[in-house]
């Protein structure tokens, strides 16, 4: 879904993990990619994946990385002025327990308010949970609030959740939700 959106953008992959998000931007003909994740691991499968696709990727690719705190790092991109095409922002699990999902929901408002001060007018945000105990209209609502608070308009392109061939068989099993959105200002 991020891909088809790639060709000629700039992308930010935040919780990048080994860059599946990344390499499908950058091998849709992404001109910039750019991946945040705590573990320097991760990151340098970023590498090791999109050498890999070398044959898919543009000769002008820039690929830029950083190992360090998602909110700390998406901070010091908004400081020093930075923006994208697109911002993915694909988090770990905010809530493994009932009694976290305050504090999950506080931190994707967190990362809503500085995901969209990262894109730019006319880009997209792609947002992520994977928190089964917070429910998928609470997470899409907590978005819309947030861009309301920054008196941004989203306009929803596509909620995406599991694949057919994910069968949810728990009282938690439909974790996976994720808002594609046009950002205007």
């Amino acid at each position: 879904l991020v891909a088809h959106h790639s060709k000629d953008a700039s992308m930010l992959d935040v919780f990048c993990c080994s860059g599946g998000f990344t390499v499908h931007a950058a091998a849709a003909g992404a001109k910039l990619v750019h991946g945040i994740d705590l573990s320097s691991h991760a990151i340098n499968e970023v590498g090791v994946n999109l050498d890999a696709n070398q044959a898919r990727l543009r000769a002008d690719l820039t690929v830029e990385s950083t190992v360090g705190d998602a909110f700390e790092t998406m901070e010091e991109l908004v400081r020093t002025g930075r923006r994208f095409d697109i911002v993915v922002i694909d988090p770990p699990s905010f809530a493994p327990r009932e009694s976290a999902v305050p504090m999950a929901l506080r931190a994707y408002q967190r990362l809503t308010a500085l995901g969209l001060q990262l894109v730019n007018a006319g880009g997209l945000l792609f947002q992520a949970s994977c928190s089964s105990r917070v429910d998928a209209e609470s997470f899409y609502a907590t978005i819309q609030r947030q861009a309301d608070l920054s008196g941004v308009t989203l306009t929803e392109i596509e909620r995406t959740g599991h694949a057919l061939d994910h069968r949810i068989g728990f009282v938690h099993g439909s974790y996976l939700k994720a808002l594609l959105a046009r950002v205007d200002r």
